[in-house]
């Protein structure tokens, strides 16, 4: 008998105390249904839905507008995230791509001065002074210069006015976010030089107006890596009075670019043509 009312305290006991540890296990709701339920998942519903931790896929199409919405944010391709990764990246506004093992540079830089850039190409043309900002990552750039055109004749008889000179250089020692002057030679006025273009140390120098028969002569270049000397204005062989002459080119490669003939000395009833700076990286 006692042995019985042994074993019926034991198992009394095991009870009480498993009917505890489930009691506190288990926490009942707290507020009245159906608050307080757990947010639904991703579903195929027409409500915007928030997901607050990264979310992974295979694949994944847009239908419609994408927004990132991080200031300062990355889209990267391969395995690495952020500014050790390759991809796009929004740098404070401006926009940013890197190659991979490349270095992070703007996509389009922004222009002042009569510059002009086009998005996704680096390069930026100044057809007149301003600022170059040296882009982000970037140290070294090439500089294209031509000057302006010499004065074409202020009377009949005188020869056209000579084309600038071309120099090229190879700029290297630059610092990102620096901004750096930019000049452009002007055009002469008829029976003037016409105006220098420089960057960094390098100058191209317009073209000379003739006050003679004989066409001007072409500009010359400094501190260029490649410099070539305009082409002089044609000469006047003519009854005085009765001239007809033409300017002479300037001998770059870019003397035609997008059809202006950058450089070119002035002629009879044709104005001198300004000159244009190229920055490329």
């Amino acid at each position: 008998m006692i042995r019985k009312s042994i074993s019926g305290i034991t198992i009394f006991a095991i009870g009480a105390i498993f009917s505890s540890v489930v009691a506190f296990a288990w926490t009942g709701p707290t507020q009245t249904a159906p608050n307080g339920n757990v947010s639904a998942p991703i579903n195929v519903g027409t409500t915007d839905q928030t997901k607050n931790a990264a979310l992974g896929v295979n694949s994944l199409a847009v239908f419609g507008n994408a927004i990132i919405s991080t200031v300062g944010g990355y889209l990267n391709f391969g395995t690495t995230a952020g500014a050790g990764g390759y991809g796009i990246r929004d740098n404070v506004g401006t926009m940013e791509f890197k190659n991979s093992g490349g270095a992070w540079q703007a996509i389009a830089t922004t222009t002042s001065g009569g510059g002009s850039s086009n998005a996704g190409i680096s390069a930026q043309i100044f057809t007149a002074s301003g600022t170059f900002t040296v882009p982000s990552g970037v140290t070294s750039v090439k500089a294209i210069l031509i000057g302006g055109g010499g004065g074409g004749p202020t009377f009949g008889c005188v020869g056209g006015g000579g084309g600038s000179g071309t120099a090229t250089k190879w700029v290297t020692g630059l610092t990102p976010g620096a901004a750096v002057p930019v000049v452009v030679g002007v055009g002469g006025s008829s029976g003037a030089t016409g105006g220098t273009s420089s960057f960094v140390g390098v100058t191209a120098s317009g073209g000379f107006a003739s006050g003679s028969t004989v066409g001007g002569t072409g500009g010359s270049t400094s501190g260029a890596d490649l410099g070539v000397i305009g082409g002089s204005g044609s000469n006047a062989g003519c009854a005085w009075g009765s001239a007809s002459v033409t300017g002479g080119s300037s001998q770059g490669e870019y003397s035609n670019l997008l059809g202006y003939s950058f450089g070119r000395g002035g002629g009879t009833g044709a104005a001198a043509q300004s000159g244009v700076v190229i920055i490329q990286w």
